[in-house]
C-alpha cells in the first residue's frame, strides 16, 4: 500500500515538473523584457571590468545605496565564468548547466519518494525565475549537484558567498580541496577588487548585500534530496552510514 502511494505521489509530481518546464518556457514569451535580465548584467559588468571600466558602477562605491537590478554583487573570482560569455553563444549559459544537472541526476538515480520533493522545490518562484532570469544560481545548483555526485564541484557553489553551507559536499575529500585551492589561486589575480566587493555586498548595500542569494536556499536543498534518495546507495538508521555502490571516483561525498 506504501509503496503503491509514493509511486502515484511519484507520478503526479512527474507530471507536475513537465507542467512547470512548459509554464517556465511560456514565460520566455510572456516576460520578454526580463528575459536573461540577470545573465545581461553580469556578462555587461565582466565586459565592463575588461575593457577598464569597473566591474562595480561607482555609486556602489560612493555610500549606502539601494540595490537595483543592474548591480553585480558576485565576488571578482566569479569574472572567470562570466566573461567569456562575452565571445560565447547565450544559450550555452542555460544549457551548460542544465546538462550538469540532468548527468547528475542520471548517475544519482533518486528515489520515488525524493519526485514530490522536487516538485515542491519547483513550485517556489525563485526556483523557475532564475530560468527566466537567467541567474547564477543555475550554475550553482548544477554545482551543488554535480557535488553531490563527485564531491569537489560543490566549491563553486561559493560563487554565491551567503550559500557557502551547500559547498560542504566532498569537503573531507582531497580532490574538494585541491578545488578550492584552485579556486584561491583564481582569486588572487584581482586584488584590490575584493576591497570593492567588501564595500558594494557588505558596507554600503542598505538592504540585502551579501545575504541577497537567501530566496534560493529552497532549491539549493534539491542537491540534498537526490542526494540522500539516491538509489543507487542506501541510507542506514541511526547511523546514517551510506554504502555506495557507485566506484571510488563516483562515490560522491
Amino acid at each position: 500500500m506504501r509503496d503503491r502511494i509514493v509511486r502515484d505521489a511519484s507520478l503526479v509530481a512527474l507530471g507536475f515538473l513537465v507542467f512547470q518546464a512548459f509554464n517556465t518556457a511560456w514565460h520566455f514569451f510572456l516576460w520578454p523584457s526580463v528575459v536573461a535580465l540577470d545573465f545581461n548584467c553580469v556578462r555587461d559588468s565582466a565586459v565592463r571590468w575588461y575593457t577598464g571600466g569597473g566591474y562595480f558602477w561607482p555609486h556602489q562605491l560612493a555610500g549606502p545605496y539601494v540595490l537595483g537590478r543592474d548591480e553585480a554583487l558576485y565576488p571578482p573570482v566569479a569574472i572567470w565564468l562570466f566573461l567569456p560569455f562575452a565571445v560565447l553563444p547565450a544559450i550555452l549559459w542555460w544549457l551548460i548547466p542544465g546538462a550538469i544537472v540532468a548527468w547528475s541526476l542520471h548517475r544519482l538515480r533518486p528515489a520515488p519518494w525524493t519526485w514530490p520533493i522536487f516538485a515542491v522545490i519547483a513550485a517556489v518562484p525563485h526556483s523557475w525565475q532564475m530560468i527566466i532570469l537567467g541567474n547564477t544560481s543555475m550554475w550553482v545548483v548544477a554545482a551543488a549537484f554535480a557535488g553531490a555526485v563527485y564531491g569537489w564541484p560543490s566549491v563553486f557553489v561559493l560563487l554565491k558567498p551567503s550559500l557557502a553551507p551547500f559547498a560542504l559536499f566532498g569537503a573531507k575529500r582531497r580532490s574538494w580541496w585541491l578545488a578550492l585551492g584552485l579556486l584561491v589561486l583564481a582569486s588572487l589575480p584581482f586584488g584590490l577588487l575584493w576591497v570593492d566587493w567588501v564595500k558594494a555586498t557588505i558596507i554600503y548595500p542598505t538592504t540585502g548585500g551579501i545575504l541577497y542569494s537567501l530566496p534560493y536556499v529552497p532549491v539549493m536543498c534539491a542537491p540534498i534530496v537526490a542526494w540522500l534518495g539516491s538509489s543507487r546507495c542506501s541510507l542506514r538508521m541511526p547511523a546514517f552510514r551510506r554504502r555506495c555502490s557507485l566506484p571510488p571516483r563516483f562515490a560522491g561525498p
